[in-house]
């Protein structure tokens, strides 16, 4: 049996009922073979804003594959610059055109604990000094 195949050359799914790309369904698929009729504007425009929000969902998961396979610290770290010191709670991210490693804490006193008024700051990777880990069999201190 030959192969079924729509206007996007996608390949018919039998336990879809349909295209796995285009979702189109098997008589939507024939009367498009039969005749191939020009491409509307909606139509057009509906794929073209599928592929963008495509392109930003997988822009998204490589900056953030990026950012985290490259941070120098991890949650329970101190991180330390020219201003303050934290110790890191949270590790976030930017999307910009070189995404950057954002370390998100409770700021920490010249003794290491944490301050009364229990304020937070974020440090971006880039203006880190420091980084004092605490591993479970270590203690490692880098600096920068």
């Amino acid at each position: 049996m030959s192969e079924k195949r729509c206007i996007n050359k996608c390949i018919y799914d039998k336990e879809l009922q349909g295209c796995s790309s285009c979702h189109r369904t098997l008589d939507e698929i024939k009367q498009a073979g039969l005749n191939m009729k020009p491409m509307l504007e909606t139509e057009f425009k509906l794929r073209l804003d599928h592929l963008k929000c495509q392109f930003v969902s997988d822009k998204s998961q490589l900056c953030k594959e990026y950012v985290f396979s490259n941070a120098i610290a991890k949650v329970g770290d101190v991180v330390r610059n020219s201003h303050s010191s934290i110790r890191v709670i949270k590790l976030k991210y930017s999307t910009g055109d070189t995404p950057q490693c954002y370390y998100f804490g409770l700021c920490l006193t010249k003794k290491g604990l944490p301050r009364k008024d229990r304020e937070t700051t974020t440090i971006p990777q880039s203006q880190v000094i420091e980084v004092i880990s605490k591993g479970e069999d270590r203690k490692c201190r880098l600096r920068f």
